[in-house]
């Protein structure tokens, strides 16, 4: 038990040591990924590679998009707000994607 309230302890301070705004990238990246997977599945295709190519292509760029405005503002360029933006988009895809293959085994079974 002790080595499970040490390992507890130091996964909550890793989470609690990142910035607010790092939750807000991940989320955002999430949502895009997410939102745009089903949007493109519904409406567009349903060539599920060419989705995931597309939605993995947008989520970076408005992962990097994002932080190049940052900077012609005269903020900081934060890699790390970026990565955490494309976390998000990768579990957006992944759930996206975990969600099509139910719906599919769902359907043929």
């Amino acid at each position: 038990m002790k080595k499970f309230l040490k390992i507890y302890d130091r996964f909550a301070s890793w989470i609690c040591g990142f910035e607010a705004d790092k939750y807000i990238h991940f989320i955002i990246g999430f949502l895009i990924a997410f939102v745009s997977f089903l949007f493109f599945y519904r409406m567009i295709s349903k060539d599920i590679s060419l989705i995931a190519l597309v939605v993995l292509v947008i989520g970076f760029v408005a992962g990097l998009g994002k932080e190049q405005i940052d900077k012609m503002r005269g903020e900081k360029f934060d890699i790390k707000d970026a990565y955490s933006t494309w976390v998000g988009v990768i579990l957006g895809l992944i759930l996206g994607l975990s969600a099509y293959i139910c719906l599919v085994w769902r359907i043929s079974a």
